[in-house]
């Protein structure tokens, strides 16, 4: 039996930009605008973490995602929308 290959994703941050809304890679700069968006318990109904419960929390999430994002799992962003 052949050994299984393991794919791992090339993360390379990248900007993603469209008429109402850009995406970009999350970084602990985002922490406080994470903290304050999530801060509505109805976003985290389906989602298996807990919603945030301070600042440094939102910090915490913000490095697993970054942990992540170098394990080569996962790619997260945050949607900034953009003012008309």
């Amino acid at each position: 039996m052949a050994a299984e290959e393991t794919t791992v994703m090339n993360s390379v941050p990248i900007v993603l930009e469209g008429n109402l809304a850009r995406l970009e890679p999350v970084g602990v700069r985002h922490a406080e605008e994470l903290y304050n968006a999530g801060r509505s318990p109805a976003i985290w109904q389906y989602l298996l973490r807990p919603p945030l419960s301070n600042l440094n929390d939102s910090r915490s999430c913000i490095e697993e995602m970054l942990s992540a994002a170098r394990d080569g799992s996962q790619l997260s962003f945050v949607m900034i929308e953009k003012r008309t």
